[in-house]
């Protein structure tokens, strides 16, 4: 896998504002996987990134964006993305860091067959603010879409999650699905959630459904009396809420980094308000 790595680094106690722009072409009939991370080391900064991609008649990508920003700092990206006919995207979006985010999708299916499949994970925590925003375009025919984003929020951090999907008249054979669901960790979390389909053709196949709950208190009870303590079963329920997402990575040494990144980011997640 390609792996493009964005550093924001402040100078001293200066904040610092960073604005990488990243193009991503891939030819026809290609097979590319590419990660992209957004690294903020300690220090006040804001971040305004941009990534462009094109994937091209019966090509595929694997794309995974992670962010990492440092806390206190903000971090805005934009990804557009354009699939010609029997073009395959297969995204991530990770947010692991900064204090605000507002990380927008916009994904066009312009060509006949193409598909995108994109899922994310938030990890919020503990006063963070972190948006997602994704449009799915359904321009072209028998073109398919699956949007699965998870968020875990706790202290007082809020996650919201818009997902959009427009079906565009004269198309036939489109399928689009979309699922959220978020973890409170406190009473004082927030998670908000708005599915969001705008549907102008007959023949389509179209869903969305999101929920929002907290940790199953029968299932920490049942591991503590296995001999588990709290911390550990509180742990457990979370990874196995965030596998569903992780273990659909498919590069072995980004998925460890990412469970690396929720063990060490628990603690701040938890904290109580």
């Amino acid at each position: 896998a390609a792996h493009v790595v964005h550093v924001t680094a402040p100078a001293g106690h200066r904040p610092v504002a960073h604005h990488p722009t990243t193009l991503i072409r891939v030819e026809a009939g290609a097979t590319v996987t590419v990660v992209e991370s957004h690294v903020g080391l300690d220090g006040a900064a804001a971040v305004n990134a941009s990534t462009t991609i094109e994937v091209g008649a019966g090509a595929t990508l694997a794309y995974h964006r992670v962010e990492q920003g440092a806390a206190g700092s903000a971090h805005a990206g934009h990804v557009s993305v354009a699939l010609g006919p029997g073009a395959c995207l297969r995204a991530h979006s990770f947010t692991l860091g900064a204090s605000t985010t507002r990380v927008t999708w916009d994904v066009v299916c312009a060509g006949d067959g193409s598909s995108v499949e994109l899922d994310g994970l938030v990890f919020a925590g503990p006063s963070d603010h972190h948006d997602h925003l994704v449009t799915v375009d359904h321009r072209g025919s028998d073109t398919t879409s699956e949007q699965r984003f998870r968020e875990i929020v706790g202290a007082r951090a809020r996650a919201a999650f818009t997902g959009r999907v427009l079906v565009r008249p004269g198309t036939t054979g489109t399928s689009a699905h979309q699922r959220n669901a978020s973890l409170l960790l406190a009473p004082t979390a927030e998670a908000d959630a708005r599915p969001w389909l705008e549907i102008e053709a007959d023949d389509v196949r179209c869903s969305h459904g999101a929920t929002v709950g907290q940790l199953d208190d029968e299932a920490v009870f049942y591991l503590r009396s296995r001999g588990i303590p709290e911390w550990h079963a509180r742990q457990l329920l979370i990874e196995g809420f965030a596998s569903e997402v992780l273990e659909s990575v498919d590069v072995a040494w980004l998925r460890q980094h990412l469970r690396d990144g929720l063990e060490q980011r628990r603690p701040a997640i938890e904290a109580a308000p």
